[in-house]
């Protein structure tokens, strides 16, 4: 994120957790100055634990969550 913040972007779209909680998560974002605007979000991951999963984002301050891939099970039609 250093490297991201470096080349001059202010925003960053978040693909998993990187296996930190939303706090230290939310600390980093926050000590060089980026804001995280969206992250990707498997399916699996809302359904199976929505209250963790909606918590752990907003808590880390993004506004938008995107399902990156659906199997074709998941695609009706």
């Amino acid at each position: 994120m250093k490297k991201v913040k470096e080349f001059g972007y202010d925003g960053v779209e978040l693909a998993g957790r990187y296996g930190l909680e939303a706090p230290a998560m939310r600390q980093i974002l926050d000590d060089l100055g980026l804001e995280a605007i969206s992250a990707h979000v498997q399916l699996d991951e809302m359904l199976n634990t929505p209250e963790d999963t909606f918590n752990f984002y907003k808590t880390v301050g993004c506004r938008f969550m995107a399902i990156p891939w659906m199997g074709e099970e998941g695609r009706p039609g």
